[in-house]
């Protein structure tokens, strides 16, 4: 599954992760950083397994295990508040 930002959501990079702007709901999100490095990864077009892959080499310390649930927590999240869409690949 591959996913974008709605046309609704507007974002900006920070020195400390990522702001997001849901336009219609007004809601403002800060994403810390690793929030913040899956949900680039997320808007580049990779899938939560690449996404995963990529945040391994970053994150040394982690298991795979408590990374990949990280991803599939967060990636519920932006989904469910709609910061993120689902596209067909």
């Amino acid at each position: 599954m591959r996913y974008q930002t709605p046309e609704d959501v507007t974002w900006k990079n920070l020195k400390t992760g990522v702001v997001l702007l849901n336009l219609t709901s007004g809601e403002y999100y800060t994403l810390n950083d690793t929030a913040a490095d899956i949900w680039r990864h997320a808007i580049e077009g990779e899938s939560r397994e690449a996404i995963v892959a990529c945040l391994l080499d970053t994150y040394k310390d982690v298991s795979t295990e408590d990374l990949a649930r990280h991803v599939d927590e967060s990636m519920e999240y932006f989904l469910g508040e709609k910061l993120l869409v689902e596209v067909e690949e």
